[in-house]
């Protein structure tokens, strides 16, 4: 087996067509031109067939962490074609994957596992611990005021530094919004009557239920925005999905150390002792990703 770095976009998509068959060529077309970078992939090729067996990306991001922003790569797409599973190939190109995220500076790596099992997969073979959960609520819940901004990147950027967990660039977020355009969801904000941004949401109606995959705001401000978009989607009721401690919620994504060094710079000496621990129970938010 021969790992190829830099692969085409066309090999790459290829084999996730292969690997994810009920991927439509919408959301594929949103991927590969607007998220896919070769430097940031990794294929396995068979060289007795020249067939590509597995691949795996490694998406730059930064988690916000005791007060700094630390590089991370979200692993995305990570696959191996029916016939070669088994055969521990997905983590030896896990290991290739950590070595070209610390290459670039990142200390971290998180992932959001497809399924169930899948958790004590990452956690034996790579090493992850499961660090991120969520919860499904029904009203607007308390969340730290976020003072308004006069426009929508400044506002979000400010309410993503308000709790630990994973940042998200403006070109994210607005990749994330065509996503679930072509769902028939979207993103919306609500203005005070100075014009500032004080609420924010990506949602998506299923089924004459709002889904709100993510809500930036607090208080009056968010509730007016939940009710402005029930009248607009047609909905009877609103769900928020919102980050939550282990105890409130369920498993919503893994983390991994990359560069353990890095953090035993700026951590007290009494807390080196178990760091994945550490980062397990930290309560870290994990919002709207690509998946």
């Amino acid at each position: 087996m021969k790992i190829i770095s830099n692969p085409s976009a066309d090999e790459a998509r290829a084999l996730w067509h292969e690997c994810f068959p009920s991927d439509p060529d919408v959301f594929l077309d949103l991927y590969f031109n607007e998220v896919y970078r070769p430097e940031n992939t990794l294929l396995l090729r068979d060289e007795s067939t020249g067939l590509n067996v597995a691949h795996i990306q490694c998406l730059p991001y930064r988690i916000h962490w005791r007060g700094m922003d630390w590089g991370a790569g979200y692993i995305s797409g990570a696959c191996t074609l029916p016939q070669y599973r088994g055969r521990g190939l997905m983590r030896d190109l896990m290991r290739e994957a950590f070595e070209l995220m610390r290459s670039r500076g990142d200390v971290f790596s998180f992932l959001i596992p497809a399924e169930p099992w899948l958790y004590d997969f990452y956690r034996q073979k790579a090493g992850y611990q499961t660090a991120f959960y969520h919860r499904t609520v029904t009203s607007v819940t308390a969340q730290p005021a976020i003072p308004p901004h006069t426009d929508a990147p400044t506002f979000i950027a400010a309410a993503e530094r308000m709790s630990e967990g994973v940042l998200h660039t403006l070109a994210q977020w607005r990749t994330i919004g065509r996503d679930l355009e072509l769902a028939g969801g979207g993103y919306a904000e609500q203005r005070n009557d100075e014009g500032q941004v004080e609420a924010v949401c990506w949602y998506l109606p299923q089924d004459k239920i709002l889904r709100v995959l993510c809500l930036y705001g607090h208080g009056e401000p968010a509730r007016r925005l939940m009710n402005n978009l029930l009248k607009k989607t047609h909905c009877m009721q609103y769900e928020i999905v919102e980050a939550c401690i282990a105890e409130d919620g369920r498993p919503k994504g893994m983390l991994r150390i990359l560069d353990t060094e890095a953090l035993l710079k700026v951590l007290p000496s009494e807390e080196e002792k178990n760091l994945p621990m550490l980062l397990a129970n930290a309560s870290l938010r994990m919002n709207m990703m690509l998946e």
